[in-house]
């Protein structure tokens, strides 16, 4: 059974990705993913003529639309979303996802380059959140999967994991698996992916 899933890619219409969203699909579905995660900066453009274009060719893929908004306080991930998030501050913008029936991912939550982004506590973000990212691909330390899982576990939040892939080759470096509900892919990140490509890593 197909059940691979990479919860969090961009595409072009994320300033700092050259991957076209028909690249983006294509790519996913020659590396056998079920399902993306379109998430672009602050825009569901990518997603969206992602979505279209797995629809229109048939493609035995699910692809949803969504953003990774940066607030005013840190970024957060919307997931399903049919408009475009209006607000940057972090209370606004929860309440736009949730109005349009939308879920919302914690991204990245402990990724050491990112420490500066995140000035918002988990405890407050998380009792509004669907899913918590417990693996991301440009997260060069991911070990602090114990607090994300007692996170996880408190809120009663998903745990799933997202390349962040902003080329393609990058598409599928980690990735979910309903089967086995764990992780499965690279050692994650950096350049350890390159030694260890093969390598799982479990919930």
């Amino acid at each position: 059974m197909n059940d691979r899933e990479d919860w969090h890619i961009h595409t072009i219409y994320s300033r700092d990705s050259i991957s076209s969203p028909y690249r983006v699909v294509d790519n996913a579905v020659k590396k056998g993913l079920r399902k993306i995660c379109v998430t672009d900066h602050d825009t569901i453009k990518g997603g969206k003529i992602a979505a279209e274009y797995a629809f229109r060719k048939g493609l035995n893929i699910e692809v949803v639309s969504g953003a990774e908004i940066k607030t005013d306080r840190g970024e957060i991930v919307g997931l399903g979303l049919k408009e475009e998030i209006k607000s940057r501050k972090l209370e606004e913008v929860i309440k736009e996802i949730k109005n349009q029936g939308g879920k919302i991912l914690i991204p990245h939550p402990y990724g050491s380059i990112r420490k500066t982004r995140r000035k918002y506590r988990l405890e407050e973000v998380a009792p509004h959140a669907d899913y918590i990212e417990l693996y991301n691909g440009r997260s060069f330390f991911n070990f602090k999967r114990k607090k994300i899982k007692e996170i996880a576990y408190k809120y009663n939040l998903k745990m799933v994991a997202g390349s962040d892939a902003h080329f393609v080759f990058e598409i599928g470096n980690v990735k979910y698996s309903q089967m086995y509900k764990g992780i499965i892919g690279f050692f994650i990140t950096g350049f350890l992916n390159f030694i260890y490509p093969k390598s799982w890593r479990r919930i």
